[in-house]
């Protein structure tokens, strides 16, 4: 059941306040990610779900990176990947590996991007969560609330 996170653009409602991005000067994804690095993780594709549920309310995050070495994103999964689950596992699938469930078509960003561009990825791809790479590897994660609550003049 290896599916992306499908939304409509009703769950884009706020692109249109965002303009005042445009406006300001650009922070670099880099500055977010500078803050978050100390809360970076991620799971390997062989945890069950019941692991992931764990860390996910222990974190309060929505999502967390696929990884087999910490590096190299192999998936991303969600609460919403794990409710969708639900309908074909059942109660057992708090047993299932989270590799049963992620998504495995991967949208990501550069270190070097700007906010703005972060944010113009999530709405051409409608997702809620990017990877951030430097290099090809992994260097951080960024969800939509991490970057519409970037401080003003900031984003």
């Amino acid at each position: 059941m290896n599916s992306s996170v499908q939304m409509n653009d009703a769950d884009f409602d706020c692109w249109p306040t965002l303009s005042w991005i445009a406006e300001e000067p650009m922070a670099a994804i880099k500055e977010i990610v500078d803050r978050k690095v100390a809360t970076l993780k991620s799971v390997s594709p062989v945890a069950c779900v019941s692991d992931v549920l764990e860390l996910l309310e222990f974190d309060d995050a929505g999502a967390m990176i696929v990884s087999r070495d910490g590096k190299t994103v192999v998936g991303i999964i969600s609460e919403r990947d794990i409710v969708r689950g639900l309908r074909y596992y059942g109660p057992e699938i708090l047993n299932v590996e989270v590799a049963c469930l992620m998504s495995i078509d991967i949208v990501s960003c550069n270190i070097t991007d700007s906010v703005a561009d972060a944010l113009s990825i999530m709405k051409n791809y409608q997702v809620r969560h990017l990877p951030v790479l430097c290099s090809g590897e992994l260097a951080g994660f960024v969800s939509i609330s991490d970057l519409i609550d970037m401080p003003a003049g900031r984003a």
